[in-house]
């Protein structure tokens, strides 16, 4: 493997107290790794990734519920499914798509999201996570009181996008309602503007 599709998303929330956080994720799209097949070409399978990580922005995009990233990524991790399992279809492949790339096809995504949550929060993400961040997180949700971990809301209007840089042709295609840019270079390339 000499290339790979470099996904890269960033997504900006508000929290409750009107405070906003714009976070990045980014993963190669490796579809050696999380798609290997003999019988689905490799250009297929890579196609396949980068439209599955364009719908996964696009749900959370429509999302627009507060929360904490970690019950946001729970609630769409269904529809991901969901997306994966029609764009299957839609593709009608010799294999279907496995779990692995419906997880590495969201990963930028959901690693925004947690980036974002931290931005708005002004505290490091990692900070959210630990056991009494989440019991915190979870009497907020059940009072009207707001922690530092306050929750957000994501992805409202074009403020989410997902751009894909990879090893051909230099060109720059946006995406209809998602923010989305797809755009793919060798290395040393300009980069898409987002």
């Amino acid at each position: 493997m000499d290339s790979a599709v470099l996904a890269e998303a960033r997504v900006t929330v508000e929290n409750r107290r009107g405070q906003r956080g714009t976070g990045w994720g980014a993963i190669f799209l490796s579809d050696v790794w999380a798609f290997p097949s003999v019988r689905v070409p490799h250009d297929v399978r890579e196609a396949a990734m980068q439209e599955l990580t364009r719908r996964c922005a696009d749900l959370l995009g429509g999302h627009g519920r507060y929360g904490h990233p970690i019950d946001i990524g729970r609630e769409l991790q269904s529809a991901f499914d969901e997306q994966a399992a029609a764009l299957d279809r839609e593709l009608g492949l010799a294999e279907s798509l496995p779990r692995l790339l419906t997880l590495v096809s969201a990963s930028p995504v959901d690693a925004a999201l947690h980036d974002a949550f931290g931005l708005a929060n002004g505290i490091d993400s990692y900070d959210g996570y630990g056991p009494e961040r989440m019991e915190a997180r979870s009497s907020a949700t059940r009072s009207s009181k707001h922690s530092i971990i306050d929750g957000m809301i994501a992805g409202t209007g074009p403020r989410r996008s997902v751009q894909l840089l990879g090893p051909t042709a230099r060109s720059c295609l946006g995406r209809d309602g998602a923010g989305a840019r797809a755009h793919r270079a060798r290395r040393g390339a300009p980069r898409c503007p987002v």
